[in-house]
């Protein structure tokens, strides 16, 4: 799993109900 994927899916479950989720 790359680094961007885990961003991505820390932010997230950061901010629950966020839907666009940037694909930094």
């Amino acid at each position: 799993v790359p680094v961007r994927g885990w961003v991505r899916l820390r932010y997230a479950l950061t901010v629950p109900g966020t839907v666009n989720v940037p694909e930094a």
